[in-house]
């Protein structure tokens, strides 16, 4: 009895340990998510301007333009949540924006400065 609880406490202890993530039916690419997370924040940058305006329809709206659907969208961001490479894409969607909006570039660095918490990948 002795020999089969350790056993199971080992088993446990190996099965906790491993870092299990299932991929998404239809995972969308890093630079999938980059696009789309860039656009949402431009797009939601200028909706806390306009008072009363639709978030979740301007959402929609970009999912759509990219043909992707909210299901997917969501499991891929869960999934790289779970492995770890959201930075990766955060990244490339920062990326984007500086490209679209060089302007912004001073905005960043002011705030990556501001909070040391925050980190900036090396390019």
């Amino acid at each position: 009895m002795k020999k089969q609880l350790i056993f199971l406490f080992l088993i446990l202890i190996t099965t906790a340990c491993t870092e299990y993530v299932d991929v998404p039916e239809k995972p969308l690419s890093k630079n999938q998510m980059a696009e789309i997370i860039a656009e949402m924040t431009l797009r939601q940058q200028e909706l806390l301007a306009e008072p009363g305006s639709k978030m979740q329809k301007e959402t929609q709206e970009i999912l759509k333009k990219h043909k992707i659907k909210a299901e997917d969208f969501t499991e891929s961001y869960k999934y790289y949540i779970m492995k770890k490479e959201m930075d990766e894409v955060l990244i490339k969607a920062q990326d984007i924006i500086l490209k679209e909006h060089p302007d912004a570039k001073k905005f960043v660095e002011k705030k990556l400065k501001g909070n040391p918490e925050i980190t900036s990948a090396p390019r």
